[in-house]
């Protein structure tokens, strides 16, 4: 792997983590299962623990937890240290995107969301506001502003909005099904694992239409190669680009993204299509799961199969 690409990788990371410090902290407590979420997400990206703040965090966290119990003092400690890392905002958007998947990841940890949770986000975005046009940023506010607006926060929408949050967590594949050589080549390489991509990405159980609609693809698919979904879009009378046009119709997400994704914060095509949907063209972003789904509805003898 090139050097800047490995540093463009730390950095995202380093990001992501402390986003997670911030989320899970944003209530003021520390609870066991968001301990023990933060102690498996730095496990899973264990060669970098030789950097700060990685460094640091699994030291403390391990000290804590090589007893098997975490007392009063220790949570106090590990809280403390979570909040070292709620101040100072990045110039860099990247950065500020890359922090915010991490606040709602820790947020959505222990599978609740409270209201004092709500208000620490809500303070978090203050000092973020120079990033509010950008998504996620924007639809945050608007999720925020709609729960909070006549001070009374209902359990539906604390259930809604967590709903959001797990949308940004982050899973490992632990069997990627590689499938286009592309993804085996040696600029592809990283030590960063592979993950699903963020399903608050994409339009769920929407309807989709082929015939005549433009498609493009991003990602890897655990389906199979490139080619074989380009196919499924031709024989639906639909029509597969190679790249994001403005008049694009539907941009479909691989159902695992490539350790190259670490390199940016969701990836060129998806960036591209967030942009052009900011200046009011309606593109659908879709996950792989769904179009194979609805495409085996029209194509029984559809002979290729979600893995």
């Amino acid at each position: 792997m090139k050097v800047t690409a490995k540093i463009t990788e730390c950095s995202r990371a380093m990001d992501r983590l402390y986003g997670i410090l911030t989320g899970i902290s944003a209530d003021y407590r520390l609870k066991d299962k968001e301990i023990a979420e933060l102690y498996n997400w730095l496990n899973i990206h264990e060669y970098l623990h030789h950097i700060h703040p990685f460094a640091g965090t699994v030291s403390l966290l391990r000290r804590c937890l090589e007893d098997g119990i975490i007392d009063d003092d220790e949570r106090e400690d590990i809280l403390e240290w979570c909040l070292k890392f709620h101040d100072g905002v990045p110039e860099c958007v990247t950065a500020g995107i890359r922090r915010l998947h991490g606040v709602l990841h820790g947020i959505a940890i222990d599978e609740r969301v409270s209201e004092d949770e709500l208000h620490g986000l809500k303070d978090w975005l203050i000092d973020y506001e120079i990033f509010r046009d950008y998504w996620p940023f924007n639809d945050v506010w608007q999720l925020i502003e709609t729960i909070m607006d006549d001070g009374v926060v209902t359990k539906k929408e604390e259930a809604e909005f967590l709903e959001f949050c797990q949308g940004f967590k982050e899973c490992v594949i632990d069997d990627p099904k590689i499938h286009d050589p592309l993804y085996s080549e040696a600029f592809m390489k990283s030590d960063s694992p592979y993950l699903k991509p963020f399903i608050a990405l994409c339009d769920r159980n929407s309807e989709i239409v082929f015939s005549g609609k433009a498609f493009c693809f991003t990602g890897p698919a655990r389906t199979g190669p490139r080619r074989a979904l380009e196919d499924i879009v031709e024989l639906l009378e639909g029509i597969p680009y190679k790249t994001v046009i403005k008049n694009l119709d539907y941009l479909v997400i691989g159902a695992q993204s490539s350790p190259a994704w670490a390199y940016s914060t969701y990836g060129r095509k998806i960036e591209k299509v967030i942009e052009f949907r900011k200046s009011g063209q309606e593109i659908s972003i879709l996950h792989e799961n769904d179009f194979i789904m609805q495409a085996s509805k029209r194509l029984p003898d559809l002979n290729i199969q979600n893995k």
